[in-house]
């Protein structure tokens, strides 16, 4: 029987063929080779090739040593998509990855300790190394007797640790996690490693933050006070809150207990509540910040101050605001005592004027009445601004109307005799270069 006729199919007879003859040129052969149908589950030989010779090396024949080796390929198949699958499984993970046996040498890994951490080192390379390798020199320590503990008790560890880049000097902090696992008598340690950067980095930065603030709150002239996540507590109060009203935080067990101090009144305590709640309500419905409110603070010392309340939430803290006022409303009052005061004194000066200004009004009354009695000439010259008033009797006593000739210096030169003229005006301007009285006559 040709053993050719017992392959099926054409394919897997025609490769059996093509070893064949290369067995019967004279090759040795050791094929692992799959047959069968596609459809169906096939099967996988050895076959081991081997020329017979003669003394002359001629061969005469072959020998087919045929060993059914199905059941290994099929565990080689699956051990091969269990690592495929695992590696898959360990690239998903964001972050690394890694097996480490009781000498911290590394048994499986991810690319990320490979590339992120190690530099891209060369596989080979890797199961010669230690993990310790990769950690920051001051955290290696805090590290080991993690990894000790683990493989002593068995019991999980976690921890933060810096982890180098490349081999270092650069570093991301990592949250590590550590468990003790148990296969064919002895024991490894599966561990993962989530980078921390973003979340270190905001943690700075908030602390910075509450640092900066807490040196200007430190430094502020308002009165502040951090309220607990449920409002009911101060976790601060700033030196100035101390210094305003003697309180200091160790003193303030409660939001409760600092209203009772602040408000001794309990009717003025209770309007106060109600009409924050409504500042709060509207501030909420509204969405716009809560109104600040004045209210009169009883102070440890027992003085009494105004303040300007304002309230702002942030995150899960409240920040409340405290101005004092009290020099700015005495201020207010002084200002309110002061402007009343002057009132009164204008209102006195108004009536001391308007009387003095009816006895004047009364005087010229009686002028008048005397002027008009008379039949003397009265004028009068104002030597800065040049305006002269003439008396209607002064009009009448030379056969003029009262207003007929203009209210000026110059008119009184022109009536003047031309006789006398220039001696009248001389004398005059001599005699008003110097301080007393004095008359003379002279012709109109």
């Amino acid at each position: 029987m040709n053993m050719l006729d017992a392959i099926t199919l054409p394919d897997d007879r025609n490769r059996a063929r093509q070893n064949f003859d290369r067995a019967l040129r004279g090759e040795s052969l050791v094929l692992h080779e799959e047959y069968g149908d596609p459809s169906r589950e096939r099967v996988f030989h050895e076959n081991r090739y081997s020329p017979i010779l003669n003394a002359d090396g001629v061969v005469l024949g072959i020998t087919v040593y045929v060993i059914d080796i199905t059941d290994r390929k099929q565990a080689e198949a699956a051990l091969q998509r269990e690592q495929t699958f695992s590696q898959a499984v360990m690239e998903s993970i964001p972050g690394a990855f890694f097996v480490l046996d009781e000498t911290t040498r590394f048994v499986r890994w991810n690319t990320y300790v490979r590339d992120e951490i190690f530099g891209h080192l060369a596989e080979r390379d890797f199961m010669h190394i230690s993990a310790l390798d990769g950690l920051h020199r001051d955290d290696r320590e805090l590290i080991i007797s993690k990894i000790a503990n683990v493989f002593t008790t068995g019991q999980a560890e976690i921890a933060e640790a810096r982890l180098l880049l490349g081999g270092g000097p650069e570093f991301k902090w990592h949250l590590l996690t550590g468990q003790r696992m148990h296969i064919d008598g002895n024991f490894f340690l599966v561990g993962t490693g989530i980078d921390l950067s973003a979340q270190k980095q905001a943690q700075l930065a908030l602390s910075e933050s509450e640092a900066q603030f807490k040196s200007l709150a430190d430094n502020s002239p308002l009165a502040i006070v951090i309220l607990s996540a449920d409002r009911d507590r101060a976790e601060y109060v700033n030196p100035s809150f101390v210094r305003l009203f003697g309180y200091t935080l160790d003193e303030l067990p409660s939001m409760a207990d600092w209203r009772a101090l602040a408000y001794p009144d309990a009717e003025y305590r209770r309007e106060l509540e109600a009409e924050w709640q409504n500042r709060a309500r509207h501030a909420f419905d509204t969405h716009t910040p809560i109104k600040p409110v004045e209210t009169r603070v009883t102070c440890k010392d027992g003085s009494c101050k105004h303040i300007q309340w304002g309230y702002q939430p942030l995150g899960e803290r409240g920040y409340v605001f405290g101005l004092d006022l009290t020099d700015r409303r005495a201020a207010e009052q002084e200002l309110r005592e002061f402007n009343s005061q002057l009132e009164l004194r204008v209102q006195e000066r108004t009536a001391e004027l308007a009387a003095r200004t009816a006895d004047l009004a009364r005087l010229e009354e009686r002028l008048r009445y005397a002027m008009e009695a008379t039949s003397d000439g009265l004028w009068d010259w104002n030597l800065i601004t040049h305006e002269v008033y003439y008396s209607p009797a002064y009009f009448r006593m030379l056969g003029y109307t009262p207003g007929e000739w203009p209210y000026e210096a110059s008119t009184w030169k022109e009536l003047l005799h031309p006789d006398e003229r220039e001696a009248v005006v001389a004398h005059a301007q001599e005699r008003l270069s110097e301080h007393g009285h004095y008359e003379f006559e002279f012709r109109l």
